[in-house]
């Protein structure tokens, strides 16, 4: 472990009990400089501890745990209003008599507990307040601003403040508990030093009919079965309870106060709609199943997967969350007035156990809502991992609370244990660490499998990391960025992470590795663009094998923990790529990595053994200013297109196979001009024959366009930084006679350059009038911003017809 010599990986293969094994004992290599594989330094640890606390101390956080505390207050601003109104709502009620006499008075207005009328009043008006302090000033924080005596913050204050009102009622308790946790997160954020702005943020659930002319077929019969088996629920309970109110009344004589409120069938509806949706929530999210069911094959190159919306599952699981809000809503609301006109007789239908239980699962049901929010998940990925287990104390309550909750979990929740018991052995399998390097901003890995089953994926896949280093339960997302054939020709997994701001998770993981290399002391350096940043490293890592040889890999770390966790792979939508002929692929931001992965197995591998798919298009969106940090991109690009050269000069693909690769570089500073190509509407045409047959002579000659190797890695960087033709004029330039025989100045081989975004309008109806004979349906993969993916979209919609169809797989972050 450490920096072995840059020739070495070659030298060695895995440890003696790996499947990837090189043929000859290699000699040992000399020792590593600075961390040998069982000697490693005292202050290993020390250090990196110095370097998180030098960094807390010296480091302005943006704002994290801000958009929590912010959604926080606005879950108080809601409870208080909504709770606030049901107190003054109580307390009218109480004052109405009962034929049961003073004793029965005493006995309800016990029950409900609202002494004070200005409670409802003080609360909803506390609300209100919030509502307005969050809308306005919610997320600005900035130095010197909202103090108060003795250096406590201003916010945290204000809520146990506002929350102090809750306690003097019964319905307003749970307003007055989520306000002293408001407070506390409004504490810590401050603690933090969390300074900087941001805009509002969106809270409401988006429909429209656009969005619902979006659906797939499988997508919206999914939708109105669940729709359907909710009303049903809804329906049937209702009427049952209703049933049983009307029996009630008439065997005490028509006399309503022994029995419940005709509110109290509502409630048991909506009851029973929240055990079915509560059950069903963990099934969009059980992995090893979801991974299970997209490889069942339904016909020749289809899996279920093309069929069932698998790829739209965490939209599922948003979806079913959202119906247990509005179930939520209308469960507790119908309680609530049931208890306030009858008490008594609530409370002796339903009990007080149900009281309690009720209010704990609403009060973590809050907790889970609270950070689930796209803005937290995205801020602090910690608070929302954390936060979505306290399901696990949910059920337990939400068991006690509706004990017929069993009728819809008894599948649900033992499948759910044992996917996490999958996952949990997943990741336990051995995943040794070979390689690292950080080019900022992007920390590259390379680990391989002990065994080579133990890590079964397809290209477009995605990971669960963790390393216990860091901390023991915390696992984090990213796509693989290399095909399955580089595992088994090469014996490598790759991914590329892009490391976030200081003290982050990816930081803290680039850190760690850096203090493995040797370089922990390392100062940071200034960019191109004069800020500064993490040095740039690179490391080998090794371990000796039982008999003393050195090989290549690494497992535990100095702490004795394994380096990283593995668990995965799972289904994601860029995986069904190989179903089609034709490909689109389009990637944009941190949705390149599939993109990644689908070309090098393809170019690499695929091809040379005849599999789909024929024809490839990727389509890159890229800002002028993020080049450089996607420097391992171009590089793959470099070499795959000298691949794909080498492999069709040679006779290993066919002509059939066509490898096309469009940049569109955005944002582009102004001092870059853009040149108008010729028109080839307006060109001569014996000047157009003869251009052609020079170009012809040179294919024969030398293949300048289909051989020509006389460009690298540098070249294509200098052609995408500087992009003259305009995006534009793609269509009458790339996909014209015209630009097939004459060489454009914004083409290396297969790779095109344009300045501005990608017309899909005009690319959707060139490959529609370009793909091969007998394709029907074409693949859209894409991966990357909501923007473009809603682009696609519609120009999928818009193409597709009776002689061609586009197909949408795609993945949004």
């Amino acid at each position: 472990q450490g920096n072995a010599p840059m020739g070495m990986e070659s030298g060695y293969g895995a440890s003696s009990s790996g499947w990837f094994q090189q043929n000859q004992t290699p000699e040992r290599p000399p020792k590593p400089e600075n961390i040998a594989a069982n000697n490693t330094p005292r202050d290993f640890q020390a250090q990196l501890k110095d370097e998180q606390r030098v960094t807390a101390k010296t480091t302005k956080n943006s704002l994290k745990f801000t958009f929590l505390a912010h959604t926080w207050g606005y879950a108080f601003a809601m409870y208080a209003i909504a709770l606030g109104g049901f107190a003054v709502f109580w307390f009218l009620e109480q004052d109405k008599e009962v034929k049961l006499g003073d004793a029965g008075n005493a006995d309800k207005i016990f029950k409900l507990g609202t002494k004070f009328f200005f409670t409802g009043p003080v609360v909803a008006g506390a609300g209100i307040l919030a509502f307005l302090f969050e809308y306005f000033f919610g997320l600005k924080r900035t130095d010197g601003q909202y103090k108060m005596f003795c250096g406590l913050p201003f916010r945290a204050i204000f809520y146990f403040l506002l929350s102090g009102p809750c306690f003097t009622s019964f319905p307003t308790i749970l307003a007055g508990v989520i306000g002293l946790i408001a407070s506390g997160v409004n504490f810590y954020s401050e603690r933090k030093k969390e300074r900087g702005t941001a805009p509002r943020q969106r809270f409401m659930f988006r429909c429209s009919w656009k969005i619902i002319r979006s659906w797939t077929f499988g997508q919206t019969m999914i939708i109105l079965v669940f729709l359907i088996i909710n009303a049903l629920l809804y329906t049937g309970r209702t009427l049952i309870v209703e049933a049983e109110r009307l029996q009630c009344i008439d065997d005490n004589g028509g006399d309503e106060l022994p029995c419940v409120t005709e509110f109290a069938p509502h409630a048991k509806g909506f009851g029973t709609s929240l055990d079915f949706t509560c059950a069903i929530i963990v099934l969009p999210v059980m992995r090893a199943m979801l991974k299970r069911i997209s490889t069942i094959e339904v016909s020749p190159n289809k899996t279920l997967a093309t069929v069932l919306p698998l790829k739209k599952n965490i939209q599922g699981h948003k979806m079913i969350a959202f119906s247990i809000f509005i179930g939520s809503v209308g469960h507790i609301v119908a309680h609530f007035i049931n208890f306030g006109i009858n008490p008594v007789s609530a409370i002796d239908g339903f009990g007080v156990p149900a009281l309690y239980s009720g209010g704990l699962v609403t009060l973590f049901m809050t907790i889970i809502f609270c950070a689930a929010h796209d803005s937290v998940r995205r801020a602090s990925f910690e608070a929302f991992w954390w936060s979505h287990h306290f399901f696990l104390l949910t059920f337990p309550f939400l068991l006690a609370h509706g004990p017929k909750v069993w009728y819809f979990a008894i599948v649900p929740i033992p499948l759910y244990a044992y996917d996490r018991l999958v996952r949990a052995r997943r990741g336990t399998n051995t995943m040794l660490v070979d390689y690292v390097r950080f080019s900022p901003p992007v920390l590259k890995l390379h680990f391989f499998p002990e065994r080579i089953e133990d890590f079964i994926f397809r290209e477009g896949q995605y990971l669960y990391i963790q390393c216990p280093y860091i901390n023991d339960y915390e696992w984090h997302p990213f796509t693989i960025s290399s095909s399955f054939g580089d595992l088994e020709k090469d014996g490598y997994v790759s991914l590329h992470i892009r490391v976030q701001a200081k003290g982050s998770w990816t930081w803290q993981l680039m850190e760690y590795f850096k203090l493995l290399s040797g370089k922990g002391g390392a100062k940071p350096v200034t960019s191109a663009d004069g800020k500064s940043q993490d040095p740039p490293y690179e490391s080998y890592l090794t371990h000796f094998d039982s008999s003393g040889i050195v090989q290549r890999g690494k497992h535990y770390g100095p702490d004795g923990k394994p380096l990283i966790r593995i668990d995965g792979p799972h289904a994601a939508p860029a995986q069904t790529y190989s179903v089609y002929r034709d490909v689109m692929l389009v990637g944009s931001g941190i949705g390149l990595t599939p993109s990644a992965a689908i070309l090098s197995a393809v170019t690499r591998h695929k091809w040379k053994k005849g599999f789909q798919p024929e024809t490839l298009r990727f389509f890159w969106v890229v800002r002028h200013s993020e080049i450089d940090s996607f420097e391992w991109f171009v590089e793959l690009l470099d070499d795959i297109t000298h691949k794909v050269v080498a492999d069709r000069k040679a006779g290993a693909i066919t002509p059939y196979h066509r490898l096309e690769i469009n940049i569109y570089v955005t944002s582009v500073p102004s001092t870059t001009q853009i040149v108008r190509q010729i028109d080839p509407a307006k060109a001569a045409a014996k000047n157009m024959v003869k251009e052609r047959r020079a170009n012809e002579n040179k294919l024969k000659d030398a293949g300048k366009l289909d051989t020509y190797l006389g460009f690298g890695m540098d070249d294509i960087k200098t052609l995408i930084k500087n992009p003259t033709v305009s995006s534009k004029e793609q269509a009458s330039l790339q996909y014209s006679q015209w630009g097939y025989y004459n060489r454009l100045p914004n083409r290396l081989g297969y790779i095109y350059a344009y300045n501005g975004r990608p017309q899909w309008d005009q690319i959707f109806n060139a490959v529609r009038e370009n793909r091969h004979q007998g394709v029907q349906e074409v693949g859209v993969c894409y991966c990357g911003a909501p923007r473009i993916g809603e682009d696609l979209k519609e120009n999928c919609r818009k193409f597709s017809g009776s002689d061609a169809t586009f197909t949408l797989n795609k993945e949004v972050f």
